[in-house]
């Protein structure tokens, strides 16, 4: 399995349904959140549990013709989803 990275990252659309991930929005197209793993917490400051710049997820998304095995990413400290980038 191979994974493109998005670079820059690609800004995209998420609904939520509590702490669930329930739909996102990526190109104008909109796609059904299936299954979903994470969030896994990043930061450039591991030792520090206060400093968690990033969660990222991976989710297997269902569109009205295709599905997309993706990594998302949320920085808690704003309202931006970005997509990371698409498994093969």
């Amino acid at each position: 399995m191979a994974f493109r990275v998005c670079r820059p990252p690609m800004a995209i659309g998420v609904t939520l349904r509590g702490n669930q991930l329930t739909a996102i929005a990526v190109d104008g197209e909109s796609y059904a959140v299936v299954q979903q793993a994470g969030p896994w917490r990043k930061s450039g400051e591991w030792w520090s549990q206060t400093n968690w710049c990033r969660e990222e997820w991976d989710v297997l998304l269902a569109g009205r013709t295709s599905e997309k095995v993706c990594r998302i990413a949320h920085d808690p400290s704003s309202p931006c989803w970005y997509l990371m980038g698409t498994y093969d």
